[in-house]
């Protein structure tokens, strides 16, 4: 039986209100994981075990190959995989792949902001990741430029299943209001049905954000969130007239607040945004981005048990998990 015991504790990768996610290196393989350690008495106690019971079904779902009619069966380059789970007295780990160019958060803030080419390699691909995630029923209801994580040739991969809802047949929609507030969308804030909507509505404020460096609905430190969430759903976004005419029209598209009319999988592909995209190198990982600097997370010794340095990804001692 596999334990946190079978594993090098590395460092820190980051942490969040149900536990932290640990670089490891599986003693008897010498591979490297990203640990996702789930505080046990933390979910029993505030009764998010439903959500994690979720997160672990999906996650199970998006990375085992399928011969059956419940969703595509191959899976997805930009779409995060667990190899497995397991549990102690304490954890719920989940055991996920590692992928060490950083996350989409940390590159913009470093650069500001991307040029059209490269935000456009990074808005085909994240396309690419959520057409196979609604299809397979889900919605992320999370996506946000923190959760953009970069392998280390620097294509996407979507990432932190822990809001995400597999939608069915018999419940085709959601109105938990949840995600991060300034990537929500009108329909999350107002309680409204919803399906796969807010995941597009993300993705336009993402591309917002890579071509400018800023978001389209503007917060000051000081604003309240419920003032944020007023400003999404009365105010229109106003989008910067240097920007290219089919540039501005698919923010525009995307940022719409009628969920009817908004853009999503059945015909984003078609906008002439992503004229002459071929798809199918999209997934087969056949376009490069622009030449532009990622941290790799080192593969060697150099970070021990009980240390870590600065650099990318700011260290914490790793040898107790909460």
């Amino acid at each position: 039986r596999v334990g946190l015991g079978d594993f090098g504790l590395i460092r820190v990768l980051g942490k969040g209100s149900m536990g932290k996610v640990i670089l490891a290196r599986k003693k008897d393989t010498s591979r490297l994981y990203a640990l996702k350690c789930v505080n046990r008495n933390y979910i029993l106690n505030d009764g998010l075990c439903k959500y994690v019971i979720e997160e672990q079904a999906i996650l199970k779902h998006i990375s085992t190959e399928r011969d059956d009619s419940d969703g595509p069966t191959s899976l997805h380059p930009f779409v995060a995989k667990m190899q497995f789970s397991f549990a102690d007295s304490h954890h719920l780990v989940f055991v996920m792949d590692v992928y060490s160019g950083g996350d989409l958060e940390k590159l913009l803030r470093e650069k500001k902001y991307f040029n059209a080419a490269l935000t456009r390699f990074y808005a085909m691909e994240i396309v690419s990741a959520l057409e196979y995630l609604n299809e397979n029923g889900i919605v992320h209801r999370d996506l946000k430029p923190a959760n953009i994580l970069l392998d280390c040739d620097g294509h996407v991969v979507v990432a932190d299943f822990g809001l995400s809802k597999r939608l069915t047949s018999e419940a085709p929609t959601s109105n938990l209001p949840c995600g991060s507030t300034r990537y929500m969308s009108p329909e999350v804030i107002a309680r409204n049905a919803y399906s796969y909507s807010p995941d597009w509505w993300a993705l336009g404020v993402m591309i917002y954000e890579m071509l400018t460096g800023k978001l389209p609905f503007p917060s000051p430190p000081d604003e309240s969130s419920y003032t944020l969430m007023d400003k999404i759903c009365q105010s229109e976004v106003v989008i910067p007239k240097k920007l290219p005419v089919h540039t501005k029209d698919i923010i525009a598209r995307l940022l719409d607040h009628n969920v009817v009319t908004r853009l999503s999988r059945l015909d984003i592909k078609k906008h002439p945004y992503f004229q002459r995209v071929d798809w199918s190198k999209v997934r087969a990982k056949g376009y490069s981005r622009t030449s532009i600097s990622v941290t790799i997370i080192p593969t060697n010794d150099t970070f021990s048990n009980t240390r870590s340095k600065g650099g990318k990804y700011p260290g914490y001692v790793a040898s107790q998990v909460p």
